[in-house]
């Protein structure tokens, strides 16, 4: 399927979508090519706390997929939910029974070796009052902290009585990547930590001198990063160095 028919197919289905949840369809999410009107300093920051709070309920939601806890991850959903795959077939789950059916089938026949998921980044999209769009890039690791796969998801919430709530997710294809080149060098081999700094117990293993990291984040006196083979961990500030010619 080619990428504008793709497209087409997302736009039709959300607008299907938007109507049964009550909201006008003069207030669509915006595809590709298309940005937002300018937004007033409070709806801005408005905005950056919603974001907030999406990203956080994101994360919990990817923590209950990680330990498999399909209970949980129905808590994250209000019905009926819709799911679009990248071939454009639309799956509904009526009830919190049928969603956790089909999570335990993808759960069940994910990458081999699966063992935790990351957030790359993300973009939120205030559209209604009480519709929000977040877009995903996230990847999925092994045991060993090597990156197995890299998927892309569009998450609709609606705002319920018991807070924010997704009801439709489409699977996005995600953009071709150049060879990952990180800007950074670890210095000399160094520790690193996958869960967070600090840990008070034995690292999770070690880095090379001389291996090529990206910067995920700051964190205090630590850095998250990404060595180009995929293994994502903390590391001290200091072990981390620019690379000259970058």
């Amino acid at each position: 399927m080619r990428r504008s028919d793709w497209l087409i197919g997302v736009t039709l289905v959300t607008c299907l979508l938007t109507v049964r949840m009550g909201v006008s369809q003069d207030r669509l999410p915006f595809l590709e090519g298309q940005e937002p009107a300018p937004m007033a300093a409070s709806a801005a920051l408005k905005t950056d706390d919603l974001q907030r709070e999406l990203l956080l309920l994101w994360n919990q939601y990817g923590r209950a997929f990680e330990y498999a806890d399909y209970p949980r991850i129905a808590e994250y959903f209000t019905f009926p939910a819709s799911f679009v795959d990248l071939s454009g077939q639309v799956v509904s789950a009526a009830d919190s029974k049928a969603l956790i059916e089909r999570y335990r089938d993808v759960r069940e026949n994910i990458q081999a070796g699966y063992k935790y998921s990351m957030m790359d980044h993300a973009r939120c999209q205030y559209l209604t009052p009480s519709i929000c769009q977040l877009d995903v890039t996230y990847g999925r690791f092994n045991a060993a902290y090597q990156r197995i796969h890299t998927g892309r998801g569009l998450y609709f919430f609606r705002k319920t009585e018991d807070g924010w709530k997704m009801y439709a997710v489409f699977g996005l294809p995600v953009e071709p990547e150049v060879t990952r080149r990180g800007k950074y060098l670890i210095s000399g081999e160094t520790v690193y930590y996958t869960t967070g700094p600090q840990q008070g117990r034995a690292p999770d293993g070690k880095f090379p001198a001389g291996t090529r990291v990206t910067i995920l984040k700051e964190a205090g006196s630590y850095r998250l990063v990404e060595s180009d083979s995929g293994v994502v961990g903390y590391v001290e500030s200091g072990s981390v160095q620019q690379i000259a010619d970058q």
